[in-house]
């Protein structure tokens, strides 16, 4: 195994709970709506900023990103368990094991969580929503991260990616069907492909 690539929330760092908080409280301060972490999830795939961009206003846009990303960063002044995942991204780091991340996640969001967390140094790589064209599941970032982690990437490799990724999430403690129960239920092994 010589390239890693991981997912960011809810796989590097449990991170979720900081999003949802996040969130919350911009929704509750620029819409006056609470919205429930399921409906929160319901709005994944484009970034923070993208999210915000098709629910708030414009006049209240500017704002709005700025108290989300105040929210992001003081959450993370909280305790976040992740021992076991930097045991594991010490060891593979060791091993000269190239590590990268590709996230849906914007790079600002990217970069606290980073920094606040401690993990830059782990990761030869980070591509972000901010990165691509197709947010995730399209492949794109996984084939911009590779050949950046010296890596040639076939289109048949994806499933391998997928797999290493499983066995490294499985090494380091985390419940795969709680991090992404609709891909485990789909029982598709291909679904990183399309």
């Amino acid at each position: 195994m010589k390239t890693v690539l991981f997912d960011f929330d809810g796989t590097v760092a449990d991170t979720l709970p900081i999003i949802f908080s996040a969130f919350r409280s911009t929704f509750h301060t620029f819409l006056n709506s609470a919205y429930p972490d399921e409906q929160i999830v319901g709005l994944f795939g484009p970034t923070e900023t993208g999210i915000l961009h098709k629910l708030i206003p414009a006049v209240n846009l500017h704002e709005a990103v700025e108290h989300f990303f105040h929210a992001y960063e003081r959450e993370h002044s909280l305790p976040v368990e992740n021992d076991p995942v930097r045991e594991m991204l010490t060891h593979f780091k060791q091993a000269g094991i190239r590590m990268g991340v590709v996230t849906g996640k914007g790079r600002r969001s990217a970069d606290i969580s980073l920094r606040a967390l401690e993990l830059a140094e782990y990761f030869d790589v980070m591509i972000t929503g901010d990165d691509v064209v197709h947010p995730k599941p399209h492949p794109e970032g996984i084939f911009m991260a590779m050949p950046n982690g010296g890596i040639p990437l076939r289109p048949d490799s994806s499933c391998r990616i997928l797999r290493t990724f499983c066995i490294a999430l499985y090494q380091s403690g985390h419940m795969l069907s709680h991090i992404y129960p609709s891909f485990w239920e789909s029982g598709s092994d291909n679904r990183v492909a399309k």
